[in-house]
């Protein structure tokens, strides 16, 4: 019999809802279930600093897309574009 104290991080798996205790993982490590071999969880090494590096790049991204246009509508010889409103 296995005693679970309430200190104890639990995690089901998804697929068998076998429970497993949550235990530290070497970087790039994989925790797969025993019993139907799914996935847990899994250490991705530096995985703050890789989303604060893509989310710097969409806003830079977006502010270069917003600054600079580069469509303009012509219709019934009228030039539209965003820099000449106003």
């Amino acid at each position: 019999m296995v005693s679970i104290s309430m200190n104890d991080e639990l995690i089901a798996c998804q697929h068998c809802d076998q429970l497993y205790r949550l235990a530290p993982l070497a970087p790039g490590g994989k925790a797969n279930c025993h019993r139907c071999g799914s996935m847990l969880y899994r250490s991705v090494p530096e995985s703050l600093d890789r989303s604060i590096a893509w989310y710097l790049t969409a806003l830079m991204l977006f502010v270069i897309a917003n600054a600079w246009p580069f469509l303009s509508l012509e219709l019934g010889g009228h030039i539209s574009n965003p820099e000449s409103i106003g």
